[in-house]
């Protein structure tokens, strides 16, 4: 709807000898109204009052990390067999 919005702005200009009715200004402004207060409320209030449960350290869970790779004085990366360390 936005991108819509845009290419209309950019590519309309002077297209449109007829200014826009009322109607539709209302209901794009109502429309940017909305938006913009369901942005304010969720992310000021909402997201602020769970921000604990973010935060929250899990419980305990093995996890596998993987090591970078070792690197051999030629510079190769060493084999699972290789002796050297």
């Amino acid at each position: 709807m936005g991108t819509e919005l845009l290419i209309n702005i950019k590519f309309g200009r002077g297209l449109y000898t007829a200014a826009t009715p009322p109607h539709i200004l209302y209901a794009w402004g109502i429309w940017f109204a909305a938006l913009i207060l369901f942005f304010v409320v969720y992310f000021g209030f909402i997201k602020k009052g769970n921000s604990t449960e973010a935060t929250a350290v899990p419980t305990a869970v093995p996890t596998r990390t993987r090591s970078a790779p070792k690197i051999s004085a030629s510079g190769r990366q060493a084999s699972k067999g290789s002796l050297s360390k």
